[in-house]
């Protein structure tokens, strides 16, 4: 990892060390979107499109998947973003 390289509060690594997965950095600037850079390649990809809200989206690691909020729901997306799906509230 570069020295460089800034990791923030709400943002998570793989246990490999090489993707890196964060949302947007300030309220209302894409803070509700989900985002995955691999830090091998240099590549950013959307895997949640950020919307007008000022909340953060604090997404993490969940096996082969990612957990994210969105408006007080909690959310898995997988890691290629093919499958979204509502876990709480059913």
């Amino acid at each position: 990892m570069a020295s460089r390289f800034k990791f923030e509060w709400s943002d998570s690594l793989d246990p490999t060390g090489r993707y890196y997965l964060f949302s947007g950095r300030e309220a209302g600037a894409a803070s509700d979107g989900v985002f995955l850079r691999d830090k091998q390649s240099g590549s950013n990809r959307t895997l949640v499109i950020p919307t007008k809200n000022t909340y953060f989206s604090i997404p993490r690691f969940y096996g082969d998947s990612v957990i994210y909020v969105r408006s007080n729901i909690l959310w898995r997306i997988s890691l290629d973003g093919t499958s979204n799906v509502q876990l709480f509230p059913p």
